[in-house]
Parts: C-alpha cells; sequence; structure tokens
C-alpha cells in the first residue's frame, strides 16, 4: 500500500513535467511556423512597395527627361541663353517656354495642391510643388506658380548638375513653412553642334511627397488582416531620419534616433538591407520586420508588424493547452482525494463512480480539443491504413460541403474524388517520421495550394496506425509570389525595349543571345536553376549601353581612344546597374563577364582561366555570335560560318573549347547556313 501512495505524486509529477514540456515544444513549433510565415509575407509586400516606390521616381524623372530632350525647348532656351541681354527679341521665345513648362507640369504634376497635405500628420505645411526652367548662369527664364527663390545650396547643386550634365536627385530635406521637398534637376542640352557638348540650360523641378508618394506606403496590405506599417528612413551620419508620417503622428524629417541601438530596427535595416528580424520600432513595440533599399536614394523601407499581433494565434493556442493541462490536473488530484476519502469498502461504487466522472472529463476534453480543431485555419485528417477517415476538423468539412460525423469511416476516395485522395495517399503513405511537401488539390472544384504535413501515429487502444495530416493553405501566398515573378518578366522585356530603342543597330540582340544562351545551357546539360539564371544574364547583357551615348553606339568613323575604352566598359556599366538588385542567381556578375577572355586580355577586369564562371563562358561565345552574325554601324554581318571559324581559331585563346563545340553542333543541325564538316 505504502508503495502505491508513492507511486501515485510520482506518475502526476512525470505527467505534469512532460505536459509542461510538450505544450512549450508544440508553442515554439507554432512560433517559429507563424515567424516564417510572416517573412514571406512581409517580403512579399515590401518587394511591392518597394518597386512602387521606384516606379514613382522612375516616372517623375523621365518626365523631365523627355521634356529636356525636346527640340523646341532646347532651341528655345538655347536661344535665350545666347541673347541674355535681349529680352524684347526674346518674348516670344518666353511666352512658348512659359506654355510648355506649364502644360508639362500639369500633366506630370509638378504644380501646387490645394490641399495642405495628403497625409495626416500633427503639423501642417504648404504643399509647394513647381517646375522651372534657367539659363546655365542659372538665371530664371519661366516658372510655374509655387516656385521658390534659389537658396545658395541649391545654386551650388544647380551648378554642379551643369558641370556634369547628368540628372540629379536632391536629398529631400525641410523647408521653412512649406513640407519636404524632393527636387529633380535635368540638364537641357542646346540642338547646335556647338552646344551640344555643354548644357544651355537646366530643368528645376520640385515634388512634395506628401502628395503622391508617401500615400503608396499606406493601405496594400495583399489581403493581410492585421495592422502593418510601413515608412521610410535614412542614415543621417550617426542620426537615422525617418522621411515619411508615421503611425504615431509624426510629420516626415520630424524624428531622428541614434543609430548605436542595434535593437531598433531601424538601425539593423541600414545595416543589412533586405534583412529579416525582429527589434524595437521607433515607439519602443517589439515588432517582426523586413527592409528593402530604394534605388534612386539613400532610402530604406521598412515593412514591420507588431509582435503582439503577428504571434497572438499561437500564444492563444499555448494558453489554451496551459489551461486544459491545469484543469486536467485539478480534475485528477480532486479524483485522487475522493477515492481515499471513500475507502476499501466502498471500492465498486468509487470506481463506478470514477469511470462515470472520467467518461464526462474525457468528453469534456473531446469537446475542448474538437473546439481548438475546429477553430484552427489548418486543415485536420485522420485516416488510417485502408484509407478510411477516422477524423476530420470542421474547416476540412465546411470546405468540402459537408460535416464531420457524415464523413466518419468513410473512404478517403469517396469523399474527396479519386485524384486529390491519390495524391495525398502518395504523400503519406511512405512516411515514417514528420513529412512536409507542397500539394496542390482540387477540392470540390475549387484549385488550392496547400503546406502539407504528415505523421504517422498510433490509434484507439490496440495501437493501430493511423496518418494524421495537417494541410496550411498557402494558395494566396503562392499567388502573390508568382505576380513578383511576372512584374520581373515584365520589368526585363520593358529594359529590353529600352536598349533595343538606345541602339537601333543591335535591335534584337538581347533577345537572340538569350535563345542561343538557352541552347548552350542545355547542350551543357545545365540544371534548370542555372539555365533560368544565365538566361536573365543573357536578357540584360546589354544593359550598359543605356549609360553610352546614342551617337557613339552608331559612329561609323574609327572609334577615338577614349571612345574604345568607354565601349569596354559597357559589361561594367550593366554590372554596376543591376548591383542592388536582389537576383536568386548571380545575373550583374555574369553580365561582367560577357567581354572576359581566357587569356586575360578582356574587359573590364582582365579575368583568366578559372576565374571566369561557366556562365561566363557561355555568355562570351554566344554574346560574341550574336555581335558577328549582325550588322554594325561601321560593317555589314558575317556568316554563320564564317562566325564559326573564327571563334574556333580562338579556341583556349579567347573562348572556352566546350561551349564553342555546343555551339558549332548547334548551328550545324539548323536547316540554314550551315557550316561544312
Amino acid at each position: 500500500m505504502l508503495k502505491n501512495k508513492s507511486t501515485i505524486p510520482i506518475a502526476i509529477a512525470l505527467f505534469t513535467a512532460l505536459s509542461i514540456l510538450a505544450i512549450f515544444a508544440f508553442s515554439a513549433y507554432e512560433r517559429n511556423r507563424d515567424i516564417d510565415n510572416w517573412r514571406i509575407t512581409l517580403g512579399a509586400l515590401a518587394d511591392h512597395k518597394a518597386q512602387t516606390v521606384n516606379n514613382w521616381f522612375t516616372t517623375h524623372l523621365t518626365s523631365l527627361i523627355a521634356l529636356a530632350e525636346n527640340p523646341s525647348l532646347q532651341m528655345n532656351t538655347q536661344h535665350l541663353d545666347q541673347n541674355k541681354g535681349n529680352r524684347v527679341k526674346s518674348q516670344p521665345q518666353l511666352s512658348y517656354l512659359r506654355k510648355l513648362i506649364e502644360s508639362t507640369a500639369i500633366r506630370t504634376g509638378f504644380t501646387p495642391t490645394t490641399k495642405k497635405q495628403s497625409i495626416k500628420t500633427s503639423t501642417s505645411f504648404r504643399e509647394d510643388q513647381s517646375l522651372a526652367l534657367y539659363t546655365s548662369d542659372l538665371t530664371l527664364l519661366t516658372a510655374t506658380k509655387g516656385t521658390i527663390p534659389l537658396t545658395d545650396n541649391l545654386r551650388i547643386d544647380m551648378s554642379n548638375a551643369l558641370v556634369h550634365g547628368k540628372p540629379v536627385l536632391l536629398k529631400m530635406a525641410k523647408q521653412t513653412g512649406s513640407a519636404p521637398a524632393i527636387s529633380f534637376l535635368v540638364p537641357v542640352y542646346g540642338l547646335q553642334t556647338e552646344a551640344q557638348h555643354r548644357p544651355v540650360g537646366i530643368l528645376h523641378g520640385r515634388l512634395s511627397p506628401g502628395t503622391s508618394l508617401f500615400p503608396l506606403l499606406t493601405g496594400q496590405t495583399g489581403g493581410v488582416d492585421q495592422p502593418m506599417e510601413t515608412y521610410l528612413i535614412r542614415n543621417d551620419g550617426k542620426l537615422v531620419t525617418y522621411i515619411s508620417p508615421l503611425r504615431d503622428g509624426e510629420p516626415p524629417l520630424a524624428k531622428q534616433l541614434t543609430n548605436n541601438d542595434l535593437t531598433l530596427i531601424a538601425n539593423q535595416a541600414i545595416k543589412q538591407p533586405g534583412f529579416f528580424g525582429t527589434g524595437h520600432d521607433y515607439a519602443g513595440e517589439e515588432s517582426l520586420f523586413i527592409s528593402r533599399a530604394i534605388d534612386y536614394l539613400d532610402w530604406i523601407l521598412i515593412q514591420k508588424i507588431s509582435q503582439n499581433e503577428a504571434l497572438k494565434e499561437s500564444r492563444h493556442h499555448r494558453r489554451i493547452l496551459t489551461w486544459t493541462l491545469l484543469i486536467s490536473l485539478l480534475l485528477v488530484l480532486s479524483l485522487i482525494n475522493a477515492v481515499w476519502k471513500h475507502g476499501i469498502s466502498r471500492r465498486q461504487q468509487l470506481t463506478t463512480a470514477l469511470l462515470e466522472q472520467k467518461t464526462a472529463e474525457l468528453t469534456k476534453q473531446t469537446i475542448l480539443l474538437n473546439s481548438i480543431s475546429d477553430n484552427m485555419s489548418d486543415l485536420i485528417l485522420l485516416v488510417d491504413k485502408q484509407d478510411n477517415i477516422i477524423f476530420i476538423n470542421r474547416p476540412f468539412a465546411n470546405l468540402i460541403h459537408t460535416t464531420p460525423k457524415a464523413i466518419a469511416n468513410k473512404n478517403l476516395d469517396n469523399i474527396l474524388g479519386s485524384d486529390p485522395a491519390d495524391k495525398l495517399h502518395q504523400f503519406y503513405a511512405h512516411s515514417r517520421e514528420v513529412h512536409r511537401k507542397h500539394l496542390t488539390l482540387r477540392l470540390h472544384k475549387q484549385r488550392y495550394e496547400f503546406l502539407a504535413t504528415a505523421v504517422k501515429v498510433d490509434y484507439g487502444t490496440t495501437g493501430e496506425k493511423a496518418h494524421l495530416i495537417s494541410l496550411h493553405d498557402i494558395t494566396r501566398l503562392n499567388e502573390e509570389l508568382r505576380q513578383n515573378e511576372k512584374l520581373l518578366q515584365q520589368t526585363i522585356k520593358a529594359l529590353m525595349r529600352a536598349i533595343d530603342q538606345h541602339d537601333p543597330y543591335s535591335a534584337n540582340h538581347s533577345a537572340k543571345t538569350a535563345k542561343l544562351v538557352e541552347k548552350l545551357a542545355i547542350a551543357l546539360n545545365l540544371s534548370e536553376n542555372n539555365r533560368e539564371g544565365i538566361m536573365i544574364a543573357a536578357t540584360l547583357c546589354n544593359l550598359g549601353k543605356l549609360s553610352i551615348p546614342k551617337d557613339l553606339l552608331s559612329k561609323t568613323e574609327e572609334l577615338e581612344p577614349d571612345e574604345k575604352e568607354l565601349l569596354a566598359m559597357e559589361s561594367h556599366f550593366a554590372a554596376e546597374i543591376l548591383r542592388d538588385v536582389e537576383f536568386s542567381w548571380p545575373v550583374a556578375e555574369t553580365i561582367s563577364m560577357k567581354t572576359e577572355f581566357l587569356d586575360g586580355s578582356g574587359t573590364p577586369r582582365g579575368l583568366s582561366g578559372k576565374e571566369i564562371s561557366k556562365a561566363g563562358r557561355i555568355l562570351a561565345v554566344a554574346n560574341s555570335f550574336i555581335a558577328m552574325t549582325s550588322p554594325r554601324p561601321y560593317r555589314q554581318k558575317l556568316s554563320a560560318k564564317d562566325s564559326l571559324n573564327q571563334l574556333l581559331e580562338l579556341i583556349d585563346t579567347l573562348y572556352d573549347r566546350k561551349v564553342v563545340a555546343a555551339l558549332f553542333n548547334i548551328i550545324e543541325n539548323q536547316s540554314e547556313d550551315r557550316p561544312s564538316s
């Protein structure tokens, strides 16, 4: 008897300890799962909003560049710049320029707004937006309403822009009595030959981001219900400045914090753009966040959500399980106390009462567990080895328009249909431990994508084997990822069109190179991931031409040494343009190798031998072949046979032997222009 008395407390303590460990382990699993899901969700939203901000800059800068390249504006600005002292003769030109500037400002948004501001903050500002045209000595020719006088700093910035002859975006700064503004400076060149080498004027456009930029950061949660916040920051020496309005009412540029607190998410984002992690925000709230760099300025976009909001579901589950454990322990202790009070003589009566009480408690626990499973977002299914349904939670039953009781003990094939049932069976039938996989199922005429988890469990008093399956719906998340991939492809196509328009003699060069690279990658047995990566690199390999003047690309005379040196930097320019673009494959590095040769005589870095990757060697051969077989301003195109002969002569000197051999086989198998054997 004493032995039994001492065994009971030990058993209770062991059960309690194991239950607590199980609760904490399950809670940790759910928390990690939720954090991983938020990493994906926040990343997709941050990518979308960062692209939206970049598009805003691109749209307005492109509109001013187009205005600066307007022949009428160039001609009239050049005339006024050369005749500064004669305003009477210049009145027709000034009148024309005034109408052109005003119409462009209205069309492109460089006009004052009637509202005080578009984003609500604790401070009201005047939203000054304007567009102005100045001569090369910064004399104002014409401007829209709201143009501010030139400050000393602005004159210096405009003078530097005229010296360098390139468009400039100025750092957003506070203005006395006005909202912070972003200035666009675009030099204007003349039409005559002597005026094409120096600007004759400069456009100055000012935009208040509160009117059209900051509203892009609000909303657009991708269907996520939890409250999130998006804002922009920048690094100002020892301070981090919050550029956009904040949820606590702080206006743009009003909040600045020191950058020595590594737990502040803004400081983490500045040190590692693109980083996902945790920390406290400007208000001290613990948050999950992810960051993205903005292309045009040294800005960082932060997408964040409070940890309390993001992880409240897993915390709620832990509380339910903890209370369930405590209730169960209290009930068991109460039962043991009752048994010992009644004594041995009433053992049978107490045993009966105990069984009834246990049945009631099990019923309560069953109801509680059913309540938990029925309120989960995941679909839960338990099947035996004959694929008969033992248990299905209510969300799963609702999805297929039935009830858990109606399908209990029925075969999976009869309930879901043969195709979904076969896919599920193939997924869990051979799993011994926890098994995870992405599954696509059509349930009740609707296509779903799931992150499926299966584990083999013991079921019933005889220890029969059963399979427990959990299906987490990721349909919406995958659709957002596919939309991002579609946006990437559209962006790449837009860049190809820009390259073709910039260099008509190389029209379709990128597309032809990409097609040839794909054939070479298949012939050389590259993996699917490497094939996709090198095709993107081939598509964008001529992006550097956008940094080279059009007249140099179409020049038919012999090039000067400095012009040759500029052309040799084309692949370097392309790599620089793509340097901060995050690809899943080394696209920029491969593009930089398209003009590198095995003997080290290539450009821009003079790489040789094994320093050139396999992808770089393939792109070098494909780019050279397409260039030889395409016409240029200074020569006619070569035949495929002559081009191949030139490549064969340079095997192991400039080009890789295996790549040239693969190209030879590809061209030889084509129906036209086949080289002789």
